[in-house]
């Protein structure tokens, strides 16, 4: 917007033409509570966020840090997908849990691209049931031209970046220093 001259030529010295969410008072589901799932809830209770555990689907919460799937789904107003990839959570965001998110969440996918149902997120968007999607993750990597989300690569509420979120050196450095320590245990204990 700013690039192609719609700002300028909205003359306003701010340009607010699609809607903008506070952080603030704003619920977090977070599906997958690992390393990473733990240190969001950190930085999301820092903007003021409350943050629910999302328990694995069709299971009772583990303990009081855990909230029911369906109730996390029913309750959040930004979805960040955290989860590893397996036949658990294949297309785990598909049409059935998309029509229960009643507060038409952000929803973030940082985990894997095949947790996401292409087309019932597709649809999902074009409908409205979401306010929008941010991913670094697609099912197929690189991203096939079929792929039903590619409709949305110019939407305003969507934005897409190709699986690099991984890719600075710092976080290469550390990932190298991750396999390195596992090498060597291995090699210690054999």
């Amino acid at each position: 917007k700013v690039a192609d001259g719609t700002w300028a030529n909205n003359g306003n010295f701010c340009l607010l033409d699609i809607p903008l969410i506070d952080l603030e008072d704003k619920t977090l589901g977070i599906i997958g509570v690992g390393t990473i799932g733990k240190r969001v809830t950190d930085i999301a209770r820092a903007f003021g966020m409350t943050v629910l555990w999302a328990e694995h689907q069709g299971r009772a919460p583990r303990n009081e840090d855990y909230t029911a799937f369906e109730e996390v789904l029913a309750q959040s107003d930004v979805l960040s997908l955290h989860c590893p990839l397996n036949e658990q959570t294949k297309h785990l965001i598909n049409a059935d849990t998309l029509a229960k998110m009643a507060k038409q969440p952000l929803i973030v996918n940082v985990a894997r691209g095949g947790i996401v149902d292409s087309q019932a997120l597709t649809n999902a968007i074009n409908n409205e049931q979401i306010i929008g999607y941010a991913t670094d993750v697609f099912e197929q990597e690189p991203i096939v031209k079929d792929d039903p989300l590619l409709t949305l690569a110019n939407h305003p509420r969507v934005i897409f970046s190709p699986h690099n979120a991984w890719g600075s050196k710092s976080a290469q450095e550390t990932l190298w220093q991750i396999l390195s320590k596992q090498v060597s245990e291995f090699i210690d204990k054999h």
